[in-house]
């Protein structure tokens, strides 16, 4: 079910560019990494809401700056 609520909201946050990997680590255990693009406020939400659900056991949000002139 984790992962039907993780893509529903990123379903719901349609305008947020994202791509994710889905990684089966053992039989209870998954790793899913999702990029995201947008504003640092959109992002952080989003990335917020993804880590919050339950069942994610760790989640981490990682910036890398982008020159938005490119």
């Amino acid at each position: 079910m984790l992962s039907s609520r993780l893509m529903e909201a990123q379903h719901h946050h349609h305008d947020i560019p994202a791509a994710t990997l889905h990684l089966h680590i053992d039989e209870r255990n998954c790793l899913e990494a999702t990029v995201l693009r947008d504003t640092m406020k959109d992002v952080r939400h989003l990335s917020n809401h993804l880590t919050s659900q339950t069942g994610v056991k760790n989640g981490r949000l990682h910036i890398i700056p982008i020159d938005s002139d490119t």
